[in-house]
């Protein structure tokens, strides 16, 4: 949307995170792009709800993550992203680490313990960035690694 939005439009990125990236590195790419850009980050802020008021206009609201302080924020256009949570059968079969995510080997995306189970995308163990690009980045290393 940076650039296609009217001039006087603000960018707004929200998180309840305190970082973009766990990678460190990429966290400060990000953040320096954002800052060029006149992107505002917002960290540490959780979104519970949207609603409407009384004309119609988009009401996000937002707890402080720290303080558990909500605030309402308007805004016209969202793109929501929710948090990737661990999936109840995937932990009920075995198949996962402490953590609830699937427990492969980051280089073959083959379970570390089944070798007839492969796993790609926001469900896998490893530190990865979950989104589609990494999902679609992973997929020809599994269907080398299956159809071999």
């Amino acid at each position: 949307m940076h650039e296609v939005s009217a001039a006087n439009s603000r960018l707004q990125y929200w998180t309840p995170n305190k970082e973009i990236f766990s990678f460190p590195y990429a966290n400060e790419v990000a953040l320096d792009e954002c800052h060029k850009r006149g992107i505002d980050v917002m960290f540490g802020w959780e979104m519970l709800e949207v609603k409407y008021d009384h004309l119609g206009q988009k009401i996000a609201v937002f707890k402080n993550v720290d303080t558990g302080a909500t605030i309402e924020k308007t805004f016209n256009t969202a793109s929501i992203n929710p948090p990737s949570k661990p999936h109840q059968y995937l932990i009920d079969a075995g198949l996962t680490d402490a953590r609830g995510f699937v427990d492969v080997n980051k280089y073959t995306l083959q379970h570390n313990q089944f070798e007839n189970v492969f796993a790609f995308g926001d469900c896998v163990g490893f530190e990865t960035t979950r989104t589609q690009a990494a999902a679609m980045a992973q997929n020809p290393v599994v269907k080398n690694n299956v159809l071999n």
